[in-house]
């Protein structure tokens, strides 16, 4: 394993663990208003986002998986389910 895997493992653990609060956030806001506040969107898509970034990262390193536009497309229609109207 390369120092750029650990480190993309590393990022990725604090990151995971760092949404923990922000999804346990999301479901009381939900449950008590049946939305989402503004500032609580902007985390989960902050979150979304950096997720997005490393998996980039991740596959651009594996060759054999395809990355570029096709990835930022699935990563785009993985995130769309979650917005919402305004």
């Amino acid at each position: 394993m390369t120092t750029a895997d650990r480190a993309a493992r590393l990022a990725n653990t604090v990151l995971t663990v760092a949404v923990i609060p922000l999804l346990h956030r999301m479901q009381n806001e939900l449950d008590r208003n049946g939305t989402l506040r503004r500032g609580t969107q902007m985390m989960m898509w902050a979150a979304y986002a950096t997720f997005g970034v490393l998996l980039t990262e991740s596959l651009a390193r594996h060759r054999d998986v395809p990355t570029g536009r096709r990835g930022t497309t699935l990563a785009g229609a993985g995130m769309t389910p979650f917005d919402s109207p305004q």
